[in-house]
C-alpha cells in the first residue's frame, strides 16, 4: 500500500528533474553567462558540476564511486522498507 503513494511521487520528482535539466540546456547560454530573472538578485546560468554530490571530487572515478555508494544505500533502504512492511 505504501508503494502506491511512494512510486508516483518518485516518478514525478524524476520527471521534473529531467525536464528542468533539458530546459536549462536548451534555453540557457552554453558559455555559462548568467541571465537576469529579477535584476541581479536572481539570475540563471548553465553550469556543470565536474565532481559528484556537493562538488566532491574523488578523482577520475568519482561517478563510479558514488554510483556504488548510491546502489548500496538503495539496497539498505529496500531492506528497511521490507522490514517495515512485515511488522
Amino acid at each position: 500500500m505504501k508503494a502506491l503513494f511512494a512510486w508516483p511521487i518518485v516518478l514525478v520528482v524524476v520527471a521534473v528533474d529531467v525536464i528542468t535539466k533539458l530546459m536549462a540546456e536548451s534555453q540557457l547560454p552554453p558559455d555559462g553567462s548568467p541571465i537576469p530573472v529579477v535584476g541581479n538578485a536572481f539570475r540563471l546560468a548553465l553550469v556543470y558540476n565536474p565532481g559528484a554530490a556537493f562538488g566532491l571530487y574523488l578523482g577520475a572515478y568519482s561517478r563510479w564511486i558514488f554510483m556504488v555508494l548510491t546502489i548500496g544505500a538503495l539496497w539498505i533502504l529496500r531492506k528497511l522498507y521490507q522490514q517495515s512492511a512485515e511488522s
